[in-house]
């Protein structure tokens, strides 16, 4: 999705980026909210109703953030389209023409081709036009799109193509992608796999008892157990990942409703439990990523 083989991405890009961490934001944060709320103001801990009167700083903050946010939404769109409209003087010129069912390329010198042809590194104009009917034009790894609509003149979209290796986005994927099959790989070669994948989950279910208890409460396999359920029932919904948080929410929900244990004790044993969950996943990575290049090394 992030692709950047031109630079008309870098226009697209950001302005996805931008909206989907503030979705993302304000989906975890309202969540959080709703479900502290759920649980702070249960009919069991309030058994009588009481009236909320309205706060008026609340209500100018929650209309103000979303205004500014929609508006800043608006000028970072805003300012990739102007970029995406402004053409550099000497940008190679292409006649593209839409048809059923391909499209023609003609270049400067009259050549005619069905395949696109552009130099990388030089900006290249496309000159859109339809003989019969709409078209719609797009290269999903340039995040170009132009829709030609027959009879209508001066259609066109612009970029500078980039080779494969230029993109970092690309190089981090692929590394990524790279040591992940080379620690698949090591997992794959042992025939204890799937014994070592149980004692694991034994440890860590043995070490989450040990936590709580180091805070002085008293739990038993099953209440991790569930604990731990809930969190990978959390996870798997889409839209519920592990980076929103919200398996971290329904494990402490669970924790709190079965073990009684008070949130600043769970919020604190969570805490402690990523930051061990993240020097696993780095050292297993870094692992990974030491078996990757000695195996490419050359022999």
């Amino acid at each position: 999705m992030l692709s950047s083989l031109s630079n008309i991405a870098k226009v697209v890009n950001g302005p996805i980026l931008f909206i989907t961490a503030v979705s993302v934001f304000f989906l975890v944060g309202i969540t959080a909210v709703m479900v502290y709320f759920t649980i702070r103001y249960s009919r069991r801990r309030n058994p009588e109703a009481e009236d909320v009167h309205g706060h008026t700083l609340l209500e100018i903050v929650w209309t103000v953030i979303p205004t500014l946010l929609a508006f800043g939404m608006f000028w970072y769109g805003w300012v990739g389209y102007k970029f995406m409209k402004e053409v550099p003087d000497d940008a190679m010129q292409v006649t593209v023409t839409g048809r059923m069912w391909s499209w023609m390329y003609e270049y400067e010198n009259g050549v005619q081709t069905d395949i696109l042809n552009v130099p990388v590194g030089e900006p290249v104009k496309l000159n859109m036009r339809s003989v019969d009917v709409i078209h719609s034009y797009y290269i999903p790894a340039f995040k170009v799109k132009q829709d030609v609509v027959p009879g209508i003149d001066g259609l066109f979209l612009w970029f500078t193509g980039r080779t494969r290796e230029g993109g970092v986005i690309h190089r981090g994927a692929m590394f990524l992608a790279a040591v992940s099959e080379s620690a698949r790989a090591l997992r794959c070669a042992t025939p204890a796999a799937a014994f070592m994948t149980l004692v694991a989950a034994l440890l860590e279910l043995s070490a989450g008892i040990l936590l709580y208890a180091s805070f002085g409460f008293s739990v038993n396999l099953a209440m991790v157990a569930a604990a731990k359920c809930a969190h990978g029932l959390v996870s798997a919904i889409p839209i519920t990942p592990a980076p929103t948080g919200m398996p971290h929410v329904a494990t402490g929900f669970v924790m709190h409703s079965v073990a009684g244990i008070p949130a600043a004790v769970l919020a604190t044993a969570l805490a402690l439990r990523e930051v061990a969950i993240q020097v696993l996943f780095w050292t297993s990575f870094g692992i990974g990523a030491l078996d990757l290049r000695k195996r490419q090394r050359p022999k």
